[in-house]
């Protein structure tokens, strides 16, 4: 018998850096998309992305097509390396710099966070202290967009033994200079190695900066930061002073209240662009002068009607001068809501009620909209809605056919197999395995009855599969987050909750991870279950280190 196959989106993941070759393109159908009637290839843009299919940035849609291509995402890591990453590592919230050609065609991203560290002060109200620095959680869309929460219950949660990840843009009041959220994410706290890890990324704006006898010394918020003449300081040539922005990294931690940096990166935007889009809050604003900064931007608004309010959060567009570092505004938009708004495009999976499922590897929930009917399990939609927490609450969905190049994900048992042509079917949907790379088996495994999951594109009718990997049943289910609670003893198998799921794993040679020692509070894993009665037990188990 062949087993229905579910499609789903390819999920989505993280960081932030300046834009030096970021010369890319971005899509075509969206109203609010800016025409690009000067240079080709010399675009520009710092944003947050707020939905898929193609990837969305601010509001705006950009055709990704070429991101596949070798190199054109990095990933900044959080000791300040870069490795080339996919579309699996983007997600809801997180700060992305790109560049885009005409026709809005992505040539390049680069994903990087702002902070990642432990919590130094808990909560109160709607700031929590990371690594020293305020970060602001927006839970008003009328004043800009929703920090979104992984693998986070509520920012009240978080204790002083949490690490996590902060994404987001420069802001400043009358206490300095803070983060405002976009995306809040738990981190392991423990290597696979169950050492704790103390590589630590502030942003912020330098304050007491001073030279000593071994190199240079400022603060960013509530931390000292040594700089060793060793330290690496891109660019080149970059003069550290009071009032500049920077991103700080070390491998060493904070020691009492004082980090030494391994690298120092300013987040000052390089390179002339044409067309610049960057959005933020508005910080240091004179309406003398007519310029003000957004995420650390400085921007001329001389050519604008009216200039935005002072804490206002606004996406602007214009020309960049590197020589300046000054944006030259054609215009802004205030981020409401298009701009505010999640966007998702692509197939249903783990759908349990209209209040319940899952579409690109985001919980929706779409309990709201009126007269919905139709949802299951592969189902395409369109999902337009509000970040709350680690959802989004939908306001709107439209059943609709996949477009050519929608990215995809089915599961199911292959069959028609045809070595030949290199491909098969998934119930009725056709795949081409000839690009594929495999995961949990060989090409050789590849069998009539073989049970898979498939990730690819969409063109002409067929599924072009990017990834085939092999399971042990269909109804196979993953998760992956960090573990809370160390996993407790239940006669001789482990319990464990993972992102909300209660899982139970046996320990056997298959699952050398499923362990007192390994399974502790604060350690990343990936598991992949089956539900069987009550239980949902663990078929495979992966400990993970960013």
């Amino acid at each position: 018998m062949i087993s229905t196959p579910t499609f789903k989106h390819l999920a989505l993941s993280t960081v932030t850096v300046s834009v030096l070759t970021l010369l890319a393109a971005c899509g075509s159908d969206n109203s609010d998309t800016p025409s690009n009637s000067e240079a080709p290839n010399s675009n520009a843009a710092s944003g947050t992305v707020t939905g898929f299919g193609s990837l969305i940035v601010d509001g705006i849609r950009y055709d990704d097509s070429l991101l596949d291509n070798a190199g054109a995402i990095q990933i900044e890591g959080d000791d300040a390396s870069l490795r080339n990453g996919t579309r699996s590592d983007l997600s809801i919230g997180q700060k992305v710099d790109i560049g885009f050609r005409d026709a809005n065609v992505l040539t390049s991203l680069r994903l990087g966070s702002e902070i990642v560290g432990f919590v130094t002060v808990p909560a109160s109200g709607n700031m929590i202290t990371v690594a020293g620095q305020r970060v602001k959680i927006n839970v008003d869309p009328s004043v800009g967009p929703l920090t979104f929460l992984s693998d986070i219950t509520s920012i009240n949660s978080l204790t002083v033994d949490d690490r996590v990840e902060v994404h987001g843009v420069l802001g400043i009041d009358n206490n300095g200079s803070f983060i405002q959220a976009r995306r809040l994410e738990r981190e392991p706290s423990l290597d696979e190695a169950g050492a704790i890890i103390m590589t630590t990324k502030l942003t912020g704006v330098i304050s007491n900066f001073s030279t000593t006898s071994t190199g240079r010394r400022f603060t960013l918020g509530s931390i000292t930061v040594n700089v060793p003449t060793s330290t690496n300081v891109d660019p080149a040539g970059l003069q550290l002073a009071n009032g500049v922005l920077v991103k700080v990294f070390s491998t060493t931690g904070i020691v009492n209240g004082t980090l030494t940096a391994n690298a120092i990166r300013s987040n000052s935007l390089r390179g002339n662009s044409s067309d610049f889009r960057v959005s933020g809050v508005v910080t240091n604003l004179d309406t003398n002068a007519k310029t003000f900064k957004v995420d650390g931007t400085m921007v001329n608004g001389a050519a604008l009607n009216a200039l935005p309010t002072l804490g206002s959060t606004i996406r602007v567009d214009g020309r960049y001068d590197s020589a300046t570092q000054i944006l030259t505004a054609r215009d802004f938009k205030f981020s409401k809501a298009d701009v505010t708004d999640a966007s998702l495009r692509g197939s249903i999976t783990e759908y349990v009620s209209n209040s319940n499922f899952v579409v690109r590897g985001i919980t929706v929930d779409a309990s709201e909209v009126p007269g919905l009917t139709g949802l299951a399990n592969a189902v395409f939609v369109e999902v337009t809605g509000a970040v709350n927490n680690g959802t989004v609450k939908a306001t709107a969905v439209s059943v609709r056919a996949p477009d050519a190049g929608s990215r995809l994900e089915g599961s199911g048992t292959v069959s028609a197999l045809n070595t030949a042509a290199k491909t098969f079917q998934l119930g009725t949907q056709v795949v081409n395995y000839n690009n594929a790379t495999f995961e949990d088996g060989v090409l050789a495994n590849l069998t009539d009855g073989s049970i898979v999951k498939v990730e690819g594109v969409l063109s002409g009718g067929v599924l072009q599969a990017r990834e085939i990997e092999f399971r042990t049943a269909s109804s196979q289910f993953e998760v992956e987050g960090v573990l809370q609670t160390s996993a407790a003893a239940e006669g001789s198998n482990l319990r464990f909750i993972l992102d909300g799921i209660n899982l139970v794993c046996s320990p056997s040679a298959s699952l050398q991870a499923c362990s007192a020692t390994t399974l502790r509070d604060g350690a990343k894993v990936e598991a992949k279950y089956q539900i069987s009665g009550t239980n949902n037990i663990v078929t495979r188990l992966k400990l993970k280190s960013r």
